[in-house]
């Protein structure tokens, strides 16, 4: 009876990839899904500090980091790039990140900003994901460091995934992507 319940509650949790483009994009998206649940990476360079926050919004800790180089896990690819980074938290936080060479962004900026538009605000460092603000994060440095950020609401990106659902908004439709032709050769003038 366990194993019918079992094999049942599998089928039924695979069912939604009948409704996608394809059954492709489906798995795609949530192998996707599960290499959000953490970013990680090892750096050297010249930087002091210790981070630790529970969300996006509450930390403690102070850290700077002067264009250091950092490997590892991030935004769905192993990568090294060049980063400065300043962070301040004592219950409230701010975390200011600076790319200056390789990839795009890592976790991005965000926390609080005081003075900005005539107030405080919370910058979000992804306002398209709001599920990002539920993380835990550890970012040691001392000449060399260590930075795992496990990000929770990711978990519920995942497991809405398995219904179809994208809170997080990076679900992508891989089989509708254009593929590349090749360019059509000029016709020969006649003269």
């Amino acid at each position: 009876m366990k194993k019918t319940l079992a094999a049942a509650l599998l089928s039924f949790s695979l069912l939604p990839a009948c409704a996608t483009n394809s059954g492709a994009d489906y798995a795609l998206n949530r192998i996707n899904d599960l290499g959000d649940l953490a970013r990680f990476n090892v750096k050297a360079g010249a930087g002091i500090g210790v981070q630790y926050e529970w969300t996006r919004m509450v930390g403690i800790g102070i850290l700077y980091e002067y264009k250091t180089w950092a490997a590892g896990w991030s935004n769905r690819e192993l990568a090294y790039w060049n980063q400065s980074i300043f962070y301040w938290g004592v219950f409230i936080q701010h975390y200011s990140e600076t790319i200056n060479e390789g990839i795009k962004r890592n976790s991005g900026s965000y926390g609080w900003v005081f003075g900005k538009e005539g107030g405080s605000v919370m910058e979000l460092n992804d306002p398209n994901n709001p599920l990002d603000m539920i993380n835990v994060r550890l970012n040691v440095m001392l000449g060399i460091g260590a930075d795992v950020d496990l990000r929770l609401g990711e978990l519920i990106d995942f497991v809405a995934g398995l219904f179809q659902f994208d809170p997080a908004h990076d679900d992508h439709h891989y089989s509708e992507m254009k593929t590349l032709e090749e360019p059509e050769e000029p016709a020969k003038k006649k003269g």
